[in-house]
C-alpha cells in the first residue's frame, strides 16, 4: 500500500522493489584473481605489444611517400566575392604511412607501459574482480 501524498514515504511504506537501490546495495560476489592469472595477463600485454610493434613497423617499411595534402581556402575580396576568385593554400601534407602506424605504434607503447611500470597498479585493479547480479564483472573502483 502506498502512502498518502501528506505523508513522507519510508523505506517501510514503499514497495519492496522501490524500496532497494540497484546502485548502493547490489547483489553481488568478489573473486580472486590469482598471481598466475595476473602473471599470464602480464605476457599476455607482452605478446600484444610486440605484435603491434612489428605490424606498425612493418607498415612504416612497406609504406610509400603518399600523403595527404592539409590545406585551406581563402576568398581574396570583400564579403560577396565569387568563389572562383578564392586561393587554396597547401598547409602540410600528412604521410598516410606513418598516420596509419601510429594508431598500431601508440597501441605498442601502451601495452609495454601496462605490462612494465605501470603493471603494479593494473595488477592491483585487477586483483579483485566484482559479478554482479546478472554474472557480469566489473571492477571494483578504489581509489
Amino acid at each position: 500500500m502506498l502512502p498518502s501524498p501528506s505523508t513522507t514515504p519510508t523505506a517501510d511504506s514503499l514497495p519492496k522493489a522501490l524500496a532497494t537501490d540497484p546502485v548502493t546495495t547490489p547483489a553481488s560476489s568478489t573473486v580472486a584473481v590469482s598471481d598466475e592469472r595476473l602473471r599470464s595477463l602480464r605476457i599476455f600485454n607482452l605478446v600484444m605489444g610486440l605484435l603491434h610493434l612489428c605490424s606498425g613497423v612493418a607498415m612504416v617499411v612497406l609504406s610509400n611517400d603518399f600523403r595527404l595534402d592539409v590545406s585551406s581556402f581563402a576568398l581574396n575580396g570583400p564579403p560577396g566575392t565569387p568563389l572562383d576568385q578564392g586561393t587554396v593554400n597547401r598547409l602540410f601534407g600528412v604521410p598516410l604511412g606513418w598516420a596509419t602506424a601510429s594508431f598500431l605504434l601508440l597501441s605498442a607503447l601502451f601495452h609495454f607501459i601496462i605490462a612494465g611500470p605501470g603493471f603494479g597498479r593494473y595488477g592491483a585493479s585487477c586483483a579483485t574482480v566484482e559479478t554482479g547480479s546478472g554474472g557480469w564483472s566489473t571492477r571494483s573502483r578504489r581509489r
